[in-house]
């Protein structure tokens, strides 16, 4: 299951039109605001996907770079018991020196 904004939902209906004939691809891309080779392209999209055309390919997925959980509450931890006089500049500078001792 997935949920779309209003941009969205527009942006589906406005291509499924163009697909039924109710309206011409240069009429999409006024309503759109896009130009005439993005519209094409969400109409091969559309064709090939459906209507998730519009829902970016990484919806749901947790980025690459993201600090893990477990990591986020030892520091917190480290913070409270070790260093909780100091600022998050401070503490920052503390753990790179511990980092580069290791």
């Amino acid at each position: 299951m997935f949920y779309m904004d209003a941009k969205s939902q527009f942006t589906v209906d406005i291509i499924s039109k163009v697909i039924e004939g109710k309206i011409t691809i240069n009429s999409a891309t006024q309503l759109l605001q896009k130009s005439r080779r993005t519209v094409e392209r969400y109409l091969r999209r559309y064709r090939k996907e459906g209507i998730r055309c519009v829902i970016h390919g990484n919806t749901g997925r947790a980025p690459i770079n993201k600090t893990p959980d477990s990591l986020k509450k030892e520091v917190q931890r480290f913070i409270q018991k070790k260093y909780y006089d100091f600022n998050l500049q401070h503490v920052r500078v503390k753990v790179m020196i511990k980092k580069l001792q290791k």
